[in-house]
């Protein structure tokens, strides 16, 4: 009876935290968007104001949010190149998010994504959304 108190009481909450800690931690609700902006990148942890595309339906507005939402962390240091694109997340109560964006045009079918303010994380995105995102973003 003893242990299965232990397990109860100690395990089951260290195996819950473990379970939650798998995944992106990024989280983004699609509702609180109203339109994502594209840039081209030209420096870490900067804006760039020079315009590029403008995604507002909501089902390309959902493949990008999923993107980041499902992105993996990648771990150890990162040293990156310049990226390719930011992506700038306008919310509808006028905040704004913004993500460096890799997306290979070559043969690397993963993408890559930092937000501006922790450029020390660097997430992964998988294959199939990468290229969701690139046919968005190049069409």
């Amino acid at each position: 009876m003893q242990f299965k108190k232990f397990i109860i009481v100690f395990l089951l909450p260290y195996l819950f935290l473990i379970a939650c800690s798998t995944g992106s931690a990024l989280n983004i609700n699609q509702s609180e968007i109203e339109y994502i902006e594209i840039t081209f990148f030209k420096e870490f942890a900067e804006r760039n104001t020079e315009h590029y595309k403008t995604i507002r339906k909501s089902e390309d507005i959902k493949i990008f949010i999923d993107a980041i939402n499902t992105s993996k962390p990648i771990n150890g240091d990162v040293d990156m190149p310049k990226g390719d694109y930011n992506l700038e997340l306008k919310f509808k109560n006028g905040t704004v998010d913004v993500f460096h964006l890799w997306i290979p045009k070559d043969n690397n079918p993963y993408g890559t994504l930092i937000n501006k303010e922790n450029t020390a994380e660097a997430y992964q995105i998988n294959k199939k959304t990468a290229e969701q995102i690139r046919t968005i973003v190049l069409k």
